[in-house]
């Protein structure tokens, strides 16, 4: 049965949550894993030899799925820091409008002095 809603009434948030937290990891790490390779295949193909950076880039791609991995180790942790993060920007960005419109608007972070 639906409910009676007073017009302007917001619906309520319902916060995102990770049914199985491994399987985020793992399909978080196979994505930067073929993300490297594809990238390196895109660069062999523009060049028609391989680019001079391939080790690095290897080893780079490496060094980024040890960091996810460890990141993701903990799914709940990683998914609140990220939701802050989005919504931190989403604020700056709003008040970045707000300025371009010309209203005085307080800095989000103060300078160092």
């Amino acid at each position: 049965m639906a409910e009676n809603k007073a017009p302007g009434d917001a619906p309520r948030e319902m916060p995102y949550t990770v049914k199985d937290p491994e399987q985020l990891a793992q399909n978080m790490l196979k994505l930067f894993d073929v993300g490297g390779r594809a990238l390196t295949r895109l660069m062999t193909e523009k060049r028609g030899e391989a680019p001079a950076l391939a080790g690095d880039m290897g080893e780079a791609g490496g060094m980024f799925a040890s960091v996810m991995s460890r990141w993701l180790s903990e799914p709940e942790k990683f998914a609140a820091k990220q939701t802050k993060l989005a919504e931190d920007l989403v604020e700056l960005w709003g008040r970045t409008h707000k300025r371009f419109l010309g209203e005085k608007v307080e800095p989000l972070a103060k300078p160092a002095p």
